[in-house]
């Protein structure tokens, strides 16, 4: 299992549904990895060095790992803060939801819940890496309200448009 498995301290999960995802993970990740070095430049017999430059940034595809963050737009480098990107992406993308946001923690929390028709269709909570609450998911799972949580500042977990586009779109259902 390699990577997940490295993750998991070793140990392969006991659920036969979580072994096939993380094998779709690690088959996706090796893909990826063919992929970008099926497609690396041969390198010239020039007898000069290459002048040094800095790493180019990794193709999008998944939304996390490696030390550079993917060409495609996400939460590291766009240039404003975590809740724009968010906001940003939410309402280009699914203009049909008004979006509530609240803020908690100055700033570090906040809670997006898109709402039609009068009804909440799906809550979606932004933390940072360090935050460990539990109570606005629990409640929303009980309620029947999709819910989805994004980190935005862990360390190689990128966020792309790509990936939170279609992480919220299959949270909506469609």
């Amino acid at each position: 299992m390699g990577l997940l498995s490295n993750l998991l301290g070793g140990k392969k999960p006991d659920s036969p549904l979580l072994d096939k995802l993380f094998d779709m993970i690690e088959k996706t990740a090796e893909e990826a990895q063919q992929n970008a070095s099926a497609e690396a430049p041969a390198e010239s017999a020039s007898a000069e060095p290459a002048a040094e430059t800095a790493p180019a940034p990794q193709a999008s595809g998944l939304p996390w790992g490696g030390d550079y963050p993917p060409a495609e737009e996400n939460s590291f480098t766009f240039q404003g803060t975590y809740l724009e990107y968010f906001d940003r992406i939410f309402r280009a993308e699914f203009p049909e939801y008004a979006l509530e946001t609240e803020q908690f923690n100055n700033g570090k929390r906040a809670v997006v819940r898109f709402m039609k028709d009068g009804q909440c269709a799906l809550v979606v909570e932004l933390l940072n890496d360090s935050s460990s609450v539990f109570k606005l998911r629990r409640d929303t799972l009980r309620a029947g309200i999709p819910y989805l949580r994004y980190y935005y500042d862990h360390e190689g977990w990128w966020n792309t448009r790509s990936y939170v586009t279609e992480r919220t779109r299959a949270a909506l259902n469609r």
